[in-house]
């Protein structure tokens, strides 16, 4: 019996609904959260400092953007998070992208850095080094 296998649900439920679309429909859209987290691993392992460094908070003059240096075996990368519902520009003393996740790529022009100007959209987050 297929039942066996299956987990009960709560008392009251009848019908099972997801709030997000299968696997194999997330695989398909861009914009899908699987592919957002999928990206974010793929950054993870590719900058071990992400994972494994040690942090420094960096200061903001904007309160929606949150710096972050993480260090890890003689390098480092800052991390800028757009924490904000509207895109943002900050001038960079240093610092070339070398990565980025951008939570609608539908919208926006995504992360983009020209002459020292981080340019994100919102809720974006830059990768730095």
């Amino acid at each position: 019996d297929k039942k066996e296998n299956t987990t009960t649900p709560p008392p009251g439920a009848n019908i099972t609904n997801y709030y997000l679309p299968g696997v194999a429909d997330q695989q398909q859209d861009d914009n899908s959260l699987l592919l957002y987290v999928r990206r974010a691993m793929k950054y993870r392992l590719a900058f071990p400092e992400i994972a494994r460094g040690s942090t420094v908070i960096l200061p903001s003059a904007d309160p929606d953007l949150c710096l972050i240096r993480r260090e890890w075996n003689g390098s480092a990368v800052t991390l800028v998070l757009n924490l904000s519902e509207s895109a943002k520009t900050v001038t960079l003393g240093e610092g070339t992208l070398v990565g980025a996740l951008d939570a609608d790529l539908g919208t926006g022009d995504g992360v983009v850095c020209t002459d020292g100007v981080l340019t994100m959209d919102a809720w974006a987050i830059a990768i730095l080094r």
